[in-house]
């Protein structure tokens, strides 16, 4: 009787996938122990990151010295506004303003409200090697605007609500000048239309240079 010879190719498969196992769990071991290492990189640059912006923004707010209390000015600008700011406490302020922005076909007033937080300007001019500027700061902040809006040229105002409302935040600089009553101002203020008036949407293209008149020292 004839003596059956093993199957080699069945063998050789079954090795062949065993490596083959063993490649892909090494490899997705590889990756895996890859991803959690940059994982674990990211968040420490990130929390490291976090922890010196905010001993920066620390720093910058305390360097910040208040130079008036309170104003009243007047922005050019989108929109163009009087607006009347005061000071919460040493680096804290709030601005009230109306403002009014147009065009052939349609019309807006807005009453905005919003709050600010300045800092100084040592260390940063001092990174930069530029010398220090007295009197000089810049800030950041955020708040809420409604709106009235009239149309003509044939718009009909059933289409477009007359009231609407959006959020704004802001960044901008100010100067207020030594032996003179008078600060100058310039800030980038991009809004977030929002509710039924003629435009809605994001708004990228306010700003302001204006001035403001001291009413009261610090």
């Amino acid at each position: 009787m004839r003596r059956q010879e093993p199957n080699l190719d069945l063998s050789v498969n079954a090795t062949q996938k065993g490596l083959i196992m063993k490649k892909t769990s090494f490899i997705f071991l590889v990756k895996t122990t890859a991803r959690r290492v940059f994982g674990c990189l990211l968040c420490s640059l990130f929390l490291s990151s976090f922890l010196q912006a905010q001993s920066i923004y620390r720093s910058q707010a305390e360097e910040f010295v208040q130079v008036y209390q309170k104003a009243v000015g007047l922005r050019l600008g989108y929109p163009t506004s009087i607006n009347y700011k005061r000071f919460l406490s040493n680096n804290k302020a709030v601005e009230f303003g109306v403002g009014a922005r147009g065009s052939s076909s349609w019309n807006m007033l807005s009453l905005s409200i919003s709050l600010q937080q300045h800092f100084g300007t040592r260390s940063l001019l001092e990174a930069f090697d530029l010398p220090e500027v007295e009197n000089f700061s810049w800030y950041v902040g955020g708040g809420v605007s409604g709106y009235v809006w009239t149309y003509n040229n044939g718009y009909n105002p059933s289409q477009y609500s007359r009231t609407s409302w959006g959020l704004q935040v802001m960044l901008g600089a100010e100067y207020k000048f030594e032996d003179f009553p008078l600060i100058l101002v310039i800030d980038w203020a991009p809004r977030w239309f929002l509710g039924g008036g003629w435009y809605r949407g994001l708004g990228v293209g306010y700003g302001t240079l204006g001035i403001r008149y001291p009413l009261g020292e610090s």
